[in-house]
Order: structure tokens, then sequence, then C-alpha cells
């Protein structure tokens, strides 16, 4: 899932990380720009390699665009929900499966909340 990123006030870029993300559809610099933080949502526990290559990733490209980095694990897809908030771009990184059920799920979620 991707969207492109405004420039209100404070605006965060959250990233929701699936079991395997890929590290593509991720918001350049540029957009990140316009963002004051960068909040990565890792599901599960222990982070797979991919998880972790993928939070350095996000780490190097945080201190690129001069934003904070604010990385999390959330053991499921609802604690990923819960931390999302209205005005939040999300982008979801994963296997295809993987991305389609998180987006149904935190759709369904923050659906009364967005």
């Amino acid at each position: 899932m991707s969207t492109a990123l405004s420039s209100p006030a404070t605006h965060r870029a959250v990233l929701v990380l699936g079991r395997r993300p890929s590290g593509l559809g991720w918001p350049s610099i540029e957009e990140l720009r316009a963002c004051t933080e960068l909040v990565v949502l890792a599901i599960g526990w222990p982070l797979t390699e991919q998880q972790r290559l993928a939070v350095d990733d996000a780490e190097r490209l945080a201190r690129s665009a001069g934003i904070v980095l604010d990385a999390i694990l959330v053991p499921s897809v609802g604690d990923a929900a819960a931390r999302a908030e209205s005005g939040d771009e999300l982008r979801i990184d994963g296997a295809r499966r993987e991305v389609r059920r998180i987006d149904r799920t935190i759709a369904g979620i923050t659906r009364g909340a967005r």
C-alpha cells in the first residue's frame, strides 16, 4: 500500500513491517523530509533477518532525511493498528499475501478512528 506524503506541522510516516519485508515502495528521502518522524512497526518476535535489515535501512533513511526514527516491536497486526494515528501516512511492507492481510486487518480496526 502506498500513498503520497504531505506536510502538516506534525506528520508521521508509519511503516508496518511484516515478517518478509522487501524495502520496495518505501517513502523516498524527499517524501520523508515532509514528515517529522518515521515510525517502524515490526510485527512479531523475534525479528526475522529481513526485518532486522529493514529497520537498519529505515534508520539510514531517517538519518538522511533529518527526521526522528521510532522503531517498535509489536506482537500482532492489531497492535500495529492500535499505534496508527489519524493523519499518519501508512505503508506496509512484506510478502504479497501478508501485505493484503495486514492491510485488511488495519483498515478494519482503524476505519472508525481515521
